[in-house]
């Protein structure tokens, strides 16, 4: 696996480099919503145990919050989802590339220890 790691370019690179950052900010997200869960939790005990009036601008305000979180997260999965499609495909080509330069450059002799099928199977499936 390490060998086919240098058909990367270095787009490829700057992509995953990317979906790591945008993988750690859902991450962060992730757990700013638990957070915002807690304190509509916390406003509820503290409304039942009669500290505070509890209004539907207060429940409101967290919700709103909660809400472009959720949308945060959203467009993080989008995104990194994105990329990762973008390079599985970019690397693919170029190793089907690669695979298909290779099988050409062989002389008659070899290209009979082949059957078509599997040269056919190993140039699509197999990459």
């Amino acid at each position: 696996m390490l060998k086919l790691l240098k058909y990367l370019r270095w787009y490829d690179w700057l992509c995953c480099l990317t979906v790591v950052g945008i993988i750690v900010l859902q991450v962060n997200l992730e757990m700013e919503l638990i957070a915002k869960m807690g304190e509509i939790v916390g406003l509820i005990q503290t409304y039942a145990e009669g500290k505070i009036v509890l209004t539907s601008a207060l429940l409101w305000d967290v919700a709103w919050k909660m809400l472009l979180i959720a949308l945060g997260i959203c467009l993080c999965v989008v995104t990194v989802n994105f990329l990762a499609s973008r390079v599985a495909s970019n690397f693919s080509c170029t190793l089907r590339s690669k695979v298909f330069k290779k099988v050409n450059s062989f002389s008659m002799e070899e290209m009979n220890k082949f059957s078509t099928a599997s040269l056919i199977t190993r140039s699509t499936n197999d990459v």
